[in-house]
């Protein structure tokens, strides 16, 4: 399956929680069921990623130390 036709496919698969018993079958204790349900996943729903075309926001925290006193607060 290619093209729209895939992606109406995996659309229904979505809408009728199909998407959500393929990823449970990813913890199913036989590992053929479980590469099959990766393969499948991979193959027709993972999101492939440009970084390079995307303009993210970046965000810096700085962590400094703060000045407290050792004896605590006391409100006056």
């Amino acid at each position: 399956m290619a093209g729209p036709r895939s992606e109406a496919v995996c659309t229904m698969i979505e809408e009728c929680g199909g998407l959500d018993k393929i990823e449970h079958l990813q913890n199913h204790e036989s590992e053929e069921i479980y590469k099959l349900a990766y393969e499948i996943i991979d193959s027709y729903f993972s999101v492939e990623t440009d970084d390079d075309g995307i303009a993210g926001s970046e965000h810096f925290f700085e962590s400094t130390q703060q000045n407290v006193p050792s004896e605590g607060f006391s409100f006056q």
